[in-house]
């Protein structure tokens, strides 16, 4: 099979793509900052960081790059991510390897978040003719922001929802994420898709599923998003972390529903519901 770069490799996503196209027999070139802590068949490691240089051979063997990889970044901190893609995507083009962007639904012109406009300005740089963008619901599995949620429910027995919890959440399990790359790896597939479940879950409904299959009883209060906002950015100022961060909280501000729009060939009969997504969490 093909040689595939992902980028990120380490973090929840890339890291559930390289070890399921690993086991679907690709070689993988795992760029990330820090060596795997286990050895894996057909991945190799990478020291890969979005401000550092990569030897032009990794790009001359692959035949795909995914990118995954996203820098937090500082208020006054330029963008790395942006000036980090453009350089890997130049290497891209020089060696006509297919590019894959991993975006996200909250990449919108009106959401006011750090996160959001930097996978926006990252898609318009991308040709939809020769690239693939996909943009994720909110990534449900064992790790990540979800994740960071479902650990909330675990250990809070007062749990905090923002506006009563009535914003409508974009979601889609991993492991339909990790089908949907290797189909468009196989089938070529190039332009912008919409990766989720055709239907929304209400914030609060989704805190209430999660609180229902950890057989938890919990209290919901709601908070001002803008109070939980400001608050949340006084805090990241004293360099303590939480598993809900300010940029979380601007990513559910004035976000539209996009509508699903999967590649030709995916069903959406095919995408895991809320429910059948929560199935494989422990």
């Amino acid at each position: 099979m093909g040689k595939i770069i992902i980028t990120g490799s380490s973090g929840f996503i890339g890291r559930e793509l390289a070890l399921y196209l690993s086991q679907e027999n690709y070689n993988i070139y795992a760029f990330q900052r820090k060596p795997l802590k286990e050895k894996f068949p057909n991945i190799q490691f990478v020291p890969y960081s979005l401000s550092t240089k990569i030897e032009d051979h990794y790009f001359q063997e692959a035949d795909i790059l995914i990118h995954t990889a996203y820098q937090k970044l500082n208020p006054k901190e330029d963008d790395v991510n942006y000036s980090g893609t453009k350089i890997i995507l130049k290497k891209c083009r020089q060696y006509q390897v297919k590019f894959i962007f991993l975006s996200t639904v909250s990449a919108q012109k009106n959401i006011p978040s750090r996160y959001a406009i930097s996978k926006l300005n990252i898609e318009n740089l991308l040709d939809k003719n020769q690239d693939t963008i996909l943009k994720l619901g909110l990534v449900i599995g064992n790790n990540g922001l979800f994740f960071s949620m479902y650990t909330i429910i675990k250990k809070l027995k007062i749990v905090p929802i923002f506006d009563n919890g009535k914003q409508h959440v974009q979601y889609i399990s991993i492991t339909d994420v990790t089908s949907i790359c290797k189909y468009v790896i196989e089938q070529n597939s190039t332009g912008s898709y919409v990766i989720t479940h055709h239907d929304t879950i209400l914030m609060k409904e989704l805190y209430q599923k999660l609180a229902h299959h950890q057989q938890k009883k919990r209290i919901f209060i709601s908070i001002p998003s803008k109070i939980a906002y400001f608050t949340l950015k006084g805090i990241e100022k004293l360099n303590i972390q939480l598993p809900i961060t300010s940029e979380n909280i601007a990513g559910l501000q004035n976000t539209t529903k996009l509508s699903q729009k999967l590649p030709l060939g995916i069903s959406k009969k095919e995408i895991k519901s809320f429910d059948q997504s929560l199935e494989r969490l422990p």
